[in-house]
């Protein structure tokens, strides 16, 4: 007789034969199934091409690329979702002013969540105020 058990973590299985210590088991789950795919400049011709092939990578590309994906998603969904766009950090100082400009603009997002450094630091560009890079 054997008892068969699901790793609900990994999601591999094993058998376990009853009678016997051995244990047929494969601790590498699904590790191994999904290859890198080396990202291949040659190969790309947009920025949305670009976005997609990052999913095949590794890190934080493939995050990028996953969050292209999603974002797709919702824009061409028949019920389009309402997109919130949550902005933290130093983004405006950053550079990005124009980038959640265009996104508002564009309707690519329809609510802005941002923190008040976000707000007063686009205050203060508005005002003819800089950001400069430290080096």
């Amino acid at each position: 007789m054997k008892v068969e058990r699901n790793n609900s973590h990994s999601g591999s299985k094993y058998v376990a034969p009853i009678n016997s210590s051995e244990i047929q088991y494969d601790p590498r789950g699904d590790a191994f199934k999904h290859p890198v795919k080396h990202y291949d400049t040659a190969r790309v011709r947009s920025v949305s091409e670009a976005l997609e092939a990052f999913n095949n990578t590794s890190f934080q590309s493939r995050n990028f690329g996953r969050c292209y994906k999603i974002w797709m998603n919702m824009l061409t969904d028949p019920d389009r979702p309402i997109i919130f766009f949550g902005l933290s950090g130093a983004m405006i100082p950053g550079g990005m002013r124009r980038v959640v400009r265009d996104l508002i603009a564009f309707h690519a997002i329809d609510v802005l969540v941002s923190t008040g450094a976000n707000l007063s630091h686009d205050l203060y560009e508005s005002l003819g105020g800089r950001h400069y890079m430290a080096h």
